[in-house]
């Protein structure tokens, strides 16, 4: 299904990085296409608008990484099948089964939820989670731009993410923690927790100073 554009953040380039080849990671394409869908519609202009363009598209270059990582030994253990069961006559034999195997992926996605149920809910479990946390995480920052901008910035502008570091701890523990760089040049990191016992801790110390202890 064809999914419309974002109406705010106009987002034309590709998650895929030309670089850096992802195992099958044209298969996943409509996949975060569908994420794209689902955070358009629960955030506002304002929010979407507080990242660049190269900004949110690292976001969705997460995400295919995360989905990739999800079904590589599936679509491995399948293309692998295909390639065992016919000779391409072709100077790149293996690049002909490929494409072959991708067009037939994308045609009829069915048979393959039909034979690995498990990664389906696992990929429509991802993508659902990555919007849940980037929805928080550009909420956040919305509602506490004028806060960070008080005690990072002399309460001038911060201006608009344009850098996003998703790498700095294992998403596979609940760890979402990024890094982030702003047009004024300010770099934070966003560490999402509860701040209850940091809290408790300096109050205890705060007392003990006062107590000479």
């Amino acid at each position: 299904m064809k999914t419309k554009e974002l109406e705010t953040l106009q987002v034309k380039a590709s998650p895929i990085n030309p670089g850096k080849f992802l195992p099958f990671e044209d298969f996943y394409l409509s996949f975060v296409q569908t994420g794209r869908q689902k955070l358009h519609d629960v955030l506002s202009a304002a929010q979407l608008n507080l990242l660049t363009e190269a900004a949110y598209v690292t976001l969705e270059r997460d995400l295919l990484e995360r989905l990739v990582g999800l079904g590589t030994e599936v679509l491995r253990h399948e293309f692998n099948q295909l390639r065992s069961e016919q000779v391409v006559e072709s100077d790149r034999p293996n690049c002909a089964v490929y494409n072959r195997f991708m067009g037939g992926l994308l045609a009829d996605t069915n048979t393959l939820w039909q034979n690995y149920p498990v990664l389906e809910s696992l990929i429509n479990t991802t993508i659902n989670l990555w919007v849940e946390s980037t929805a928080e995480f550009l909420n956040r920052l919305c509602a506490d731009s004028s806060r960070l901008e008080e005690a990072f910035n002399n309460s001038n502008s911060l201006g608009v993410v344009t850098g996003i570091g998703t790498n700095l701890s294992s998403q596979n523990h609940g760890d979402r923690s990024i890094t982030l760089t702003f047009t004024a040049g300010t770099e934070l990191i966003y560490k999402p927790k509860n701040l209850g016992l940091d809290v408790a801790f300096q109050e205890l110390l705060s007392w003990c100073n006062q107590q000479n202890i």
